[in-house]
């Protein structure tokens, strides 16, 4: 090859490289131009969570006739609680919406014992007057940012009187995903979660796919053992450092924020809560015996000696500790502080074990001084749950008297809530006043209800069943674990019409379980013609399915 010949060649590959740069640039700043705009059209919408169950399919209510031929709203997301309203809302109605997660939504027990259901009795006892219509759109698993899309919808479509919020306990799920999918992801789910965050693809997608489709029961049940166990796995290879828990909690406040807005874009009063949770909760096991005295190490056996040096080991370790040790260091620290009496010592501690704890499923201290902050500059009534509950508790330490597990209510810290919430909202003008009611007489009325078997009512029915220790259980998926529990007891005696009446019990709160309920009533009534079961059967035809 010539000297010219080379020189062209030479030439022509410098062209097709400029040409190849050329292109790329302008495809690049089109699609950068394309983002731009369908961002400013608002297309593609916000991206959702990676986690398939956080997803939110709207509108939260589908329309209904009832049997009279009245137009009824009914829920139509299966992870929900079967719930129906008026489509138009009474003159003399109070509608109050519940939003939040499964601490909300009462995960481990029936509907009736999540605390919206205690609020929609107080408010009825103390304003008989009223058609009160208390709807808990809470949803197993949600964080903020798919609990504030629930709100927004619901605030412009449902006429709402308060809206009541209850959320931060899954803050932390989908960046624990996120890392996950980094870590063990294959570079074409690494490549589509990058694209899924563009505005355009979205669309694109949603253009090409169709609306989005709530999937079925079973996509959508966090209870199924594969999640469970992908969870697992996915929260012990994934840690999460401080400025990512930064970012989050940030990302908490703007939500927090933003549904503050949607409730005035409606004029809509809106009450804010602080998350409590179990701050005795160290998992499914507690402390073995003797664990101080294997920590505190030879020397003198006398219980206060053995004490203090346990806790002297355990300050020393703490400073240098891994995240998941310094956990557990704190927890055990605060143990010995408890002991010792020095309460103030181990509420400070409990508190730091818990923010401290690595699986971070719990609401953190940070979290929770976003939610007084955000309600005190926007002049928003605050429930501070977290304060109330550690009033109530001895020694001032929240724990199992209030919850079964890390986040979940039990009946009793219900009712708490429930009280507090209708006190807040009439210390704030939001209900009239109610000089000849009292709160205190309520909660004993409530209290002196529960038996040692379950109420036949559907509209009492806890969800323990025939063994009431249940409800100390610290498994969130107990009252799935109920249904089948009885589908074997009934198995074994087909004429055990109280198990029948439960079972039905269970299906009256399900959405498209009318059928089933009635199935259950009817053959519960063949073998005892019991009045609260026959108010149950009867209701059901009174009602929209």
């Amino acid at each position: 090859m010539g000297v010219a010949e080379t020189v062209t060649s030479t030439t022509s590959a410098g062209r097709a490289a400029l040409l190849v740069v050329f292109s790329l640039g302008l495809s690049l700043a089109l699609l950068a131009l394309l983002e731009g705009g369908a961002r400013v059209a608002g297309l593609g919408g916000e991206r959702m969570s990676r986690l398939p169950y956080q997803q939110v399919y709207l509108p939260s209510l589908l329309p209904a006739t009832g049997p009279d031929g009245e137009a009824l709203l009914r829920t139509g997301d299966v992870r929900m609680w079967r719930q129906q309203i008026r489509a138009e809302k009474p003159e003399a109605g109070l509608r109050v919406l519940v939003f939040g997660a499964s601490a909300s939504a009462g995960l481990g027990f029936s509907p009736n014992a999540a605390f919206a259901r205690p609020l929609e009795r107080i408010l009825q006892e103390a304003l008989p007057g009223r058609r009160v219509e208390v709807l808990n759109l809470s949803i197993v698993a949600l964080p903020a940012k798919s609990v504030k899309q629930l709100l927004d919808d619901a605030a412009h479509r449902y006429d709402p009187d308060v809206l009541i919020v209850y959320s931060g306990n899954n803050e932390f799920m989908e960046i624990h995903a996120e890392r996950y999918q980094e870590l063990r992801g294959g570079f074409a789910s690494r490549l589509r979660d990058r694209l899924m965050g563009l505005h355009l693809a979205r669309f694109l997608v949603r253009l090409f796919e169709g609306p989005v489709q709530a999937p079925s029961l079973a996509q959508q049940d966090v209870s199924q053992a594969d999640v469970r166990q992908a969870e697992r796995t996915i929260i012990q290879e994934v840690e999460i450092g401080e400025d990512e828990r930064g970012r989050i909690i940030d990302e908490y406040e703007g939500h927090l924020r933003e549904m503050v807005a949607s409730a005035r874009s409606t004029e809509t009063p809106i009450v804010l809560a602080t998350v409590a949770s179990n701050w005795r909760w160290r998992g499914l096991r507690d402390l073995a015996d003797g664990w101080a005295r294997e920590e505190a190490g030879p020397g003198s056996e006398e219980r206060e000696a053995v004490l203090l040096r346990a806790r002297a080991k355990l300050s020393a370790r703490i400073p240098t500790a891994s995240q998941e040790e310094r956990a557990e260091a704190l927890y055990r620290r605060a143990v010995v502080h408890e002991a010792l009496g020095d309460l103030a010592s181990a509420r400070s501690d409990y508190k730091a074990a818990k923010d401290a704890d690595p699986h971070l499923r719990r609401a953190l201290g940070a979290g929770n001084e976003r939610v007084r902050a955000v309600a005190s500059e926007a002049g928003v009534p605050l429930a501070d749950i977290e304060a109330l509950l550690a009033a109530d508790a001895a020694s001032g330490v929240i724990g199992f008297e209030s919850f079964y597990d890390n986040v979940h209510f039990t009946p009793e810290g219900a009712l708490l809530v429930a009280a507090e919430l209708f006190r807040v909202m009439q210390a704030e003008g939001l209900l009239p006043p109610t000089p000849k009611f009292s709160v205190l007489g309520w909660l004993a009325r409530e209290a002196e209800r529960r038996g040692e078997l379950d109420a036949l009512s559907a509209g009492d029915w806890m969800g323990f069943g025939f063994d009431r220790s249940r409800i100390a259980l610290r498994d969130p998926w107990k009252y799935d674990r109920l249904k089948d529990e009885l589908d074997t007891r009934i198995a074994a005696d087909p004429t055990d019409w109280r198990a029948l009446a439960y079972r039905g019990n269970i299906f009256v709160h399900r959405i498209g379980g009318a059928a089933a309920a009635r199935e259950d009533y009817a053959a519960a009534l063949k073998i005892e013609d019991n009045a609260e079961v026959r108010a149950n059967s009867e209701g059901l035809r009174r009602a929209a399915e």
